[in-house]
Order: structure tokens, then C-alpha cells, then sequence
């Protein structure tokens, strides 16, 4: 089969990874594939032959680029992500219509990262009757969502299938060089992924709470007062002076090899985005994974939380805004993810959630006993628990099986 892979540009990185990996799965079993998708891609697929074309910041421009790709191609199935980033950003940050894909003779399957697309009932979304379920077009053929940001579970709805992404590189040079020059035996190394957030800021404002999330985050690991190298995944243009850790952009640009090598080399990875891709890839590979969050209230109300916040993060947090600041959401994780759609995810992916560590942010005492447990003390993941996980994705059915399954259906 021919396979086009539509990645639509995200403020995140980790859902194109995800798109890529499960293209890769496809090529492996010895399907052909092409990519439309951001500039990021060329990053992502280094060394790759696979051709690679890129949207445009004109319509017509995408339109022309897409009706010759289909032409050209004539491709059997389109891989799209991501649907939710798409209807939230439709025509703001690449002007593209879903809908072009209705007119071709391929069939559509969603990646769906979040889990709240559906077509036929709410029931298809892990959100149910939320507002943040997503209907799709009926003429879409899947939902497909990936393992391990979801838990290891078969279809509940027949639309709706669950993936598990694969992970099996076992070098990169370019990885190891780096790491080698730049950290010593026995410094901890850490990945941070950032993303590309800091393009959807829109005020100096958004742009200090920002830096306020990740100065508060590094100066808990500082304070451990061990020696840690944070290589920063995406790109911010802060500055910070730390006592015992140091940040290395050296890792903003990397393929999906070595991002999954780079993964396996952490001894921990943190995150700021508790529905995070590459924080499901870390835990694939058994990596301690700590998700910071924030239940903050939406209210003009100084400081209220769910979580009691220490003097010395009050007085952080004065640095960056005096009291009489009014942005509502000056303390929220980017991206903005209330803390009840947060509930809900991981009320349905258990598993998921009992792999990783989801602290308050400014709940500092419980922030420094986990980061001090994973990174002095060398607390694992339960073995037990890790290995029935490992099973389960084993007997999930492989993407090329799901889509040659669907397409044979449809030669009947």
C-alpha cells in the first residue's frame, strides 16, 4: 500500500514522533510513504529516503501542493495528526481543510493522541459528552491511538482501534558523542521536552508565567545539590543561573532514533504537558517520568491552589508578578489543561498514570521527596507492573495489520 502521512504543525513535537513512528511501523512491513507536514520533519526523518513536502502559509498554495501530491502519489491510505490541534488552530497557523481529504480515493484514519475524537457517538471519546470531545466526519475509516499514552486496552467502540508504538533502537553516535563531551560519570542526565509552546505566547506576560513554570522546576532539582545535566527537548530563549545543574539545547533537533536513544540514556524525564507524547515514550523504555501540574483556580484570588505553596515559591512567584497582577491563568501549565480533563484521562488510562509521577507544581515538599527518590535514592518503576504492561502491548495488533484489515473490508 501507498501511505500518505499528514502532520499537521502543534505547539508540542511529540505527536509528530508519534505519526513517524507509526509510518515507519507501516514502511517496515513494506508499505511506501511519503509526508506532508512542518519543517520540524526534516529533523525527525534525517537520513531518511522518504520524499518530504511542506505546507505553505498560503491555502491556495496548500491546495496546489496537496491535489499534486494525491495525483502524483495516489496514495491507498492517509495517516492524519492531529485532529484536535487542527480544529483549535484551523486556518490560523496553516491554512489547510480536512475536508480535501473526503475528495480522493484514499481512505482517512485519525491518530488520536488525546483520545477525544469520536464519530458516531460521544461514547468514541474517552471524554464522553465533555466539551472537549471532537466529532470527525463520518467518511474518516479509524481513530487510532497510540500505546503507551493510552493504557493497553482493545476497542471499546469498532471505530476505534489502540496502537502500540515501537521502540527498538539500540545506537546513536551522535548521542553518545554528545553525552560523552558534555556530562561526567556521575552526572544525572535529564530530559526536559518544551515543545514549541513558547510560539503560541502571546503577551510578556504569558511569557513570564512560562519562564516561572520552568524556573521552578529546574530549582527543585538544583536544590538536591547533585550534579545534572537538563537537555531541553524544543527550544525557549530564557536564561537561568543554577548552583549544581546545567541546560544543554544541544537536543532540539533530533531524528525519532535518536530521540528514542536519547530517551533510553535519562535517568528521568520531565514534563510540563500531562498529556505528553514523548513522556509516553520514556515510559516504553522503563524511564522515570515526572509530570508537573497545576489545579490553580481560574480566579483573580492571590496564590489560591489546591496545594499549599511554600514561602520561598510565594517569593518566586512575587519576582516574577506583584500581587496586583490580574492574567487569570498567570500560574497554568502550558498548554492550558484544566485539571478536570486531566481527572478524566487518567481516570480511564490507569495504567498510564500509575507509571508516572504527577506532582502540583507548587507543591514543593512533595516535588523534592519524588525528584530526590528518583534521582538519589534510584527509585524504579514497578517491575511487575512494567512487565504486564510489556505483555499487553505485545498482544495489541500491529498498525499494518489494523489498516490492511480495514482496507480488505472494503474490497469485498
Amino acid at each position: 500500500m501507498k501511505i500518505l502521512t499528514i502532520i499537521y504543525p502543534s505547539t508540542g513535537i511529540g505527536e509528530s514522533y508519534t505519526a513517524v513512528s507509526f509510518s515507519k511501523q507501516m514502511k517496515s512491513c513494506g508499505h511506501e510513504v511519503i509526508y506532508i507536514g512542518h519543517e520540524m520533519l526534516k529533523f525527525i526523518l534525517a537520513n531518511s529516503s522518504d520524499k518530504i513536502y511542506y505546507f505553505k502559509n498560503n491555502l491556495m498554495a496548500n491546495k496546489i501542493l496537496f491535489e499534486k501530491v494525491i495525483k502524483k502519489f495516489e496514495p491507498h491510505v492517509v495517516l492524519f495528526t492531529d485532529y484536535h490541534m487542527y480544529k483549535r488552530n484551523q486556518l490560523i497557523k496553516i491554512p489547510f481543510y480536512f475536508e480535501w481529504l473526503k475528495n480522493t480515493n484514499a481512505k482517512t484514519y485519525i491518530i488520536d493522541t488525546i483520545g477525544n475524537c469520536y464519530k458516531k457517538s460521544v461514547e468514541g471519546s474517552i471524554f464522553g459528552s465533555d466539551c472537549l470531545s471532537l466529532q470527525v466526519p463520518n467518511w474518516v475509516e479509524k481513530i487510532l491511538r497510540p500505546v503507551p499514552l493510552h493504557d493497553p486496552i482493545q476497542n471499546y467502540v469498532e471505530y476505534v482501534s489502540y496502537c502500540a508504538l515501537k521502540n527498538r533502537v539500540s545506537s546513536a553516535p551522535t548521542v553518545d558523542k554528545i553525552l560523552h563531551k558534555s556530562t561526567n560519570d556521575d552526572s544525572k542526565i535529564i530530559l526536559f521536552p518544551i515543545g514549541n509552546w513558547i510560539d503560541k505566547i502571546g503577551n510578556i506576560n504569558e511569557k513570564k508565567s512560562l519562564k516561572l513554570i520552568i524556573d521552578t522546576i529546574l530549582t527543585y532539582i538544583d536544590d538536591l545539590n547533585i550534579k545534572a545535566k537538563v537537555f531541553t527537548f524544543g527550544y525557549w530563549d530564557y536564561s537561568f543561573n543554577f548552583n549544581n545543574i546545567e541546560i544543554d539545547q544541544s537536543f532540539s533537533q533530533l531524528s525519532i532514533e535518536e530521540t528514542d536513544y536519547l530517551i533510553k540514556k535519562s535517568n528521568l524525564v520531565i514534563t510540563i504537558n500531562a498529556i505528553s507524547n514523548m513522556a509516553s515514550r520514556a515510559i516504553q523504555s522503563n524511564v522515570k517520568v515526572v509530570t508537573f501540574v497545576n489545579s490553580k483556580s481560574r480566579t483573580l484570588e492571590s496564590l489560591k491552589c489546591e496545594c499549599n505553596i511554600s514561602q520561598k515559591n510565594k517569593k518566586r512567584i512575587l519576582e516574577y508578578f506583584d500581587d496586583k497582577f490580574n492574567e487569570v491563568s498567570r500560574y497554568m501549565i502550558f498548554p492550558e489543561t484544566a485539571i478536570e480533563v486531566l481527572n478524566k484521562f487518567y481516570s480511564v488510562n490507569k495504567v498510564t498514570k500509575s507509571l508516572m509521577n504527577i506532582v502540583e507544581i507548587f507543591n514543593e515538599k512533595e516535588a523534592a521527596e519524588i525528584l530526590r527518590s528518583i534521582l538519589i535514592e534510584n527509585d524504579k518503576n514497578n517491575s511487575d507492573l512494567y512487565s504486564k504492561y510489556i505483555e499487553s502491548c505485545r498482544k495489541l495488533p500491529c498498525l499494518s495489520k489494523i489498516i490492511e484489515e480495514k482496507q480488505n473490508e472494503k474490497s469485498y
